[in-house]
């Protein structure tokens, strides 16, 4: 396992595996400092809008798409083993995009939203 000493090469690590579609072992600590081991099929990486990098993707210990902080993950290790199902994440347009306040001014835009899904 490599430890996650530098964020920028691990998410680097971590691209490369999901683009070559091969499951990842992350050592992950939660909030409350639990840590786990996780094996992951990588499927998107993310900024939220407190500003964490954030990789999504099937964990398969729990049967669904979880969400991983990269400052949390503490190592990691690529498999050669290429993920187990095909998850996509199908975007559709959002009938109401522009948020308004009580002024009108514009507080939020909302274009699309994505949901994973098992691809048949």
């Amino acid at each position: 396992m490599r430890s996650n000493t530098d964020t920028s090469r691990t998410l680097a690590h971590l691209l490369g595996a999901m683009d070559a579609q091969r499951a990842v072992t992350l050592r992950y600590v939660d909030r409350d400092g639990q840590v786990s081991r996780r094996a992951v099929e990588l499927h998107s990486v993310e900024v939220t809008a407190n500003g964490d990098v954030v990789v999504r993707g099937w964990c398969r210990r729990r049967g669904e798409v979880r969400t991983f902080r990269l400052d949390r993950i503490s190592a990691y290790r690529l498999h050669r083993v290429a993920h187990l199902a095909d998850y996509r994440c199908p975007v559709t347009p959002v009938a109401d995009q522009v948020a308004t306040d009580e002024l009108g001014d514009v507080v939020a835009v909302r274009g699309w939203t994505t949901a994973y899904t098992l691809a048949a």
